[in-house]
């Protein structure tokens, strides 16, 4: 069993160890679990992060509960039945996600996931940046997956809807040793239907053009708005700048 030290960083050291353990099978031990943060120990959103990976890989777990600060973690086969998670209230949906993705090179069959909670919250991934920006790229060394964003889920009361279909993967060589120059940005802008007479998926597509403009950058920009039902009042933009490497 491997044994870690969680007390530096957030939640990423153990979104990763959890990933890591779904592709080599082995198992960890995590102590001091966020321990430097002002509210040290698993919140529920890492616990939605062990409780998916643990479902996908039929893992025995101990210390996977709100507030612990150790955590066992003991995967056995990964399976392929459908897996549902509510990371309860506007707890990132896509940090989870993530955390199951790697799993893709350990799989026989395809894995779906729906994961509840928030969709495009503060201090992680837009979903539309896993649509647009994680998918490709990961498909560019092997990695497939399909993502649906039934319902979007805001700060503070969540209850989007995140769905991934990711399939087996046997991951080939990429290199990234070279950027070209981008010809285009995609924009992504929405809004939840109260801010529609606000025009605030709108205003998010002129806020990028006006700082292109500030920044003395010249590219064609392509807008995609829209205005979604969800819980709370929210918006998001996510611009995403292509060149001749990308799809």
């Amino acid at each position: 069993m491997r044994r870690l030290d969680g007390r530096n960083g957030g939640g990423q050291p153990l979104r990763t160890a959890l990933a890591l353990s779904l592709v080599t099978g082995e198992s960890f031990e995590m102590t001091n679990v966020r321990g430097n943060r002002s509210t040290p120990g698993l919140k529920a959103q890492h616990v939605a992060c062990v409780s998916v990976a643990a479902a996908v890989s039929n893992a025995a777990v101990e210390g996977g509960e709100v507030g612990s600060s150790t955590l066992r973690f003991s995967p056995d086969s990964v399976r392929t039945d459908p897996v549902e998670v509510a990371v309860g209230t506007a707890g990132s949906a896509t940090l989870v996600c993530e955390t199951v993705l790697p799993a893709a090179v350990a799989l026989d069959d395809p894995l779906s996931l729906t994961v509840t909670g928030g969709t495009d919250v503060r201090w992680s991934p837009p979903a539309d940046y896993l649509r647009y920006v994680k998918r490709p790229l990961c498909s560019r060394f092997g990695v497939e997956f399909g993502v649906s964003v039934p319902r979007r889920g805001f700060y503070p009361a969540g209850g989007g809807r995140l769905s991934l279909r990711i399939e087996p993967a046997e991951p080939t060589p990429l290199a990234l040793d070279r950027r070209a120059d981008p010809d285009e940005l995609r924009v992504y802008s929405v809004e939840s239907g109260s801010l529609a007479d606000a025009a605030v998926a709108d205003r998010q597509v002129e806020g990028v053009r006006d700082a292109l403009a500030e920044a003395g950058v010249e590219l064609p920009v392509h807008a995609a708005v829209s205005s979604v039902e969800s819980d709370s009042p929210g918006s998001v933009v996510v611009a995403v700048a292509r060149g001749e490497d990308d799809e």
